[in-house]
């Protein structure tokens, strides 16, 4: 696959860079980057690498000392993934998008008047 394709609002283009954690001690070349705008695009994604052959990691922001998103065969970037899916305020728990970074999840929460636990529930 070469140069960008788009599929839906999502794409996946070969990678031609290698890619690097924040601290710049881990890098790695996957074969392509994808980032997928839906759960279909997201199951194509993976769906493709299966086909060809490819492991598939998904990365955030690479704020890792580990080597955990590194690969050379396909690389999710979930940034087009992000909001709450769902809230269920009987059970406690909320669903969110993959994608969501901390900072927009704290405040789609205060709007619901909800924010994260900072520690596990203690057994009474």
């Amino acid at each position: 696959m070469s140069g960008t394709t788009t599929a839906g609002s999502g794409s996946a283009r070969t990678a031609s860079n290698p890619w690097r954690n924040w601290a710049g001690n881990v890098t790695s070349r996957p074969v392509r980057e994808v980032s997928p705008a839906s759960a279909e695009e997201l199951a194509d994604a993976v769906r493709r690498a299966a086909a060809d052959g490819l492991r598939v990691k998904t990365v955030g922001t690479g704020h890792s000392f580990t080597s955990i998103a590194a690969t050379d065969g396909v690389l999710i970037r979930p940034g087009l993934l992000t909001g709450i899916r769902r809230i269920d305020r009987e059970a406690m728990t909320v669903t969110v998008e993959s994608g969501t970074p901390l900072k927009r999840l704290n405040v789609a929460l205060a709007r619901e008047g909800l924010s994260l636990r900072s520690r596990p529930p203690t057994a009474s």
